[in-house]
């Protein structure tokens, strides 16, 4: 028999600090988990803290604004997560795929998320954004 554990912790309930998301298509855009909050895997976001401060699930509209390449917008060369680093902050760090960001970006999980402090950076690279429909 073989049991799988995830281990939880505490989501951090404190505003997103301006260095883990980015501004983009006239709207402030947080990399909010590894998983789409609709299932699949095992991430739980939640926007109970960050919902009081405005923060709220993309609508299909502004899915619609996501530029082409949007992954590389949360590269900023001032996020809070350092290259191949953890933020010391947050604990979040970018994971998944063959390359992580050459440089610092911005990676918002532990603000959104009770089982996840990475953002997988193969998925976004590659466009896989939770909310479109072939992520589901």
């Amino acid at each position: 028999m073989m049991l799988l554990v995830v281990q939880a912790y505490a989501q951090i309930n404190s505003p997103v600090p301006t260095n883990a998301y980015i501004v983009s298509t006239g709207l402030d855009w947080a990399w909010g988990g590894p998983c789409p909050y609709s299932g699949g895997c095992y991430a739980t976001g939640t926007l109970t803290y960050q919902g009081t401060q405005g923060w709220m699930l993309p609508t299909v509209g502004d899915m619609a604004l996501i530029p082409s390449g949007f992954a590389s917008y949360f590269i900023t060369g001032s996020g809070n997560v350092p290259y191949s680093g953890t933020d010391p902050v947050s604990g979040a760090s970018f994971a998944d795929g063959p390359v992580v960001p050459e440089e610092s970006g911005a990676c918002a999980s532990p603000y959104f998320d009770t089982a996840a402090t990475w953002c997988d950076w193969g998925n976004g690279a590659s466009g896989d954004w939770a909310g479109l429909p072939e992520c589901g």
